[in-house]
């Protein structure tokens, strides 16, 4: 689209827009928010900032950081964030003129965390510079380009009477009514062309830019970090003397943002097409935390024989070794699996051979007939406490390995409260969790014995 028609383009959707206002107050705080959020992150992220879409709306909706991400990426969306709401005051104060210190200002809140900038000394070789927060450059900070050439911006000495040029002709671009899309993109190529600090020009570049657009009552550019290579194309372009290429690209940006607000002015569905991946992304990123595990296999016949070799027999034989010291207190004892399955034999589990090796786990492979358990409970029991005179007593334990669709769930059916353990098919009881559960079983059985011997105490 040529120049001309893509003023005659943003002029008619302007007018459009106008015709619209007062826009609904709930209608107006979504569209803002979105813009702010794209905002915030795309002028970030072409920055080198790491936290992703999701990461970035989480942060600035919840206060919740993301982990593994670095301080200072969170400290310059949340300046940037800062930034912004000051430009939405600054619009509604007509009087407010943009001077050097407004400037500085933008800088200031931009960069809670200055850090350092990398410059490069007389030998070519780049070292650390410290960033002074709202103050101009002291050295220069020219870059090199990918041919190796340097790329000059201004020198440090001449960065306030440039800064002074470019306000003279951004106020005399006001009062002669230049077009505001010409008004915002020459401030902002103007504004990099200078590259007055040593960090930060070009997310303030796009807020002056945004800052000019917001006060003639149009919306506000979102370059995306996606089209980043567009973006500085086009600078690259200006650069060379032709500033009209970065006029068009700021000019496409500008339609694509009063065809959205449009849309929201209207009450119609504002989600772009790359909002779908976002939102999964925020959904993936509150999903991690929750700190939940990932599941890599569903249930089949061999990962569920697998978890009864790899955990139920060590698990088996540790309360077998143990509860099998209550035995000589009692007349009767037993202990068994019982699995809801046809053709899995009941095993005496307090015969002795259960304790060689390889013998359970020979049970699991030899019983098995390509069928697939829901539920294996391991149950003991004892009867006829011999000290128990003419009184009956009896006590058991109950421990249910519950076989779900994507998970196995072990359960100390006789005790609620005691420890439920979950584990995914690909993963294995750990030696602390097998003697945690086994623990918990011999206490009960000696908190029931305790009991009852208490009880006699107290009636003797």
């Amino acid at each position: 689209m040529d120049l001309v028609t893509l003023i005659k383009r943003i002029d008619h959707l302007h007018k459009q827009l106008e015709e619209l206002r007062p826009i609904p107050p709930d209608r107006m705080r979504r569209i803002l928010q979105k813009f702010r959020l794209d905002w915030n992150y795309h002028s970030n992220s072409i920055e080198g900032n790491s936290l992703n879409f999701g990461e970035t709306k989480t942060f600035l909706l919840h206060g919740l950081t993301a982990k593994g991400k670095p301080l200072r990426d969170h400290l310059d969306i949340q300046g940037h964030d800062e930034a912004i709401k000051y430009l939405e005051e600054l619009v509604k104060d007509d009087e407010r003129p943009l001077t050097q210190n407004l400037i500085r200002e933008l800088h200031r809140l931009i960069l809670k965390d200055p850090g350092h900038s990398w410059t490069e000394n007389a030998e070519g070789h780049k070292i650390p510079k410290k960033i002074k927060v709202g103050q101009y450059k002291t050295t220069p900070n020219h870059v090199r380009t990918m041919t190796g050439e340097i790329f000059y911006f201004a020198e440090p000495h001449e960065v306030p009477a440039k800064m002074d040029d470019m306000l003279r002709a951004y106020q005399k671009d006001r009062e002669e009514q230049v077009h505001p899309l010409f008004i915002a993109a020459k401030l902002h190529y103007s504004f990099v062309r200078i590259h007055p600090f040593d960090d930060g020009n070009g997310r303030i570049s796009r807020l002056l830019m945004n800052l000019v657009l917001m006060n003639h009552r149009l919306p506000m550019v979102v370059v995306k970090t996606e089209d980043k290579d567009n973006y500085y194309r086009a600078l690259r372009q200006a650069d060379g003397g032709d500033i009209e290429a970065f006029v068009s690209y700021i000019g496409e940006q500008l339609v694509h943002s009063l065809e959205l607000m449009l849309k929201g002015a209207k009450g119609e569905n504002i989600d772009e097409a790359g909002d779908v991946d976002k939102k999964l992304d925020l959904l993936k990123r509150r999903l991690q935390g929750l700190g939940q595990k990932p599941i890599k296999e569903k249930r089949t016949f061999e990962n569920t024989l697998q978890f009864c070799v790899s955990s139920i027999a060590p698990l088996t034989r540790s309360l077998v070794t143990e509860l099998s010291k209550f035995n000589d207190l009692f007349h009767e004892q037993s202990a068994k699996y019982n699995v809801n399955v046809s053709n899995w034999t009941t095993v005496d589990l307090f015969d002795k051979q259960i304790m060689r090796p390889g013998y359970l786990e020979e049970y699991f492979e030899k019983n098995s007939d390509k069928e697939l358990p829901s539920k294996l409970a391991l149950q003991f029991w004892w009867d006829g406490l011999i000290t128990s005179g003419t009184e009956a007593f009896q006590t058991g334990q109950d421990l249910d390995i519950v076989f779900r669709q994507y998970h196995i769930g072990i359960n100390d059916r006789s005790n609620k409260s005691r420890t439920k353990i979950k584990k995914l098919y690909h993963e294995t009881l750990q030696p602390e969790e097998i003697e945690l559960i086994t623990k918990e079983l011999v206490d009960e059985v000696l908190e029931t014995l305790n009991q009852w011997i208490e009880q006699k105490e107290s009636n003797s």
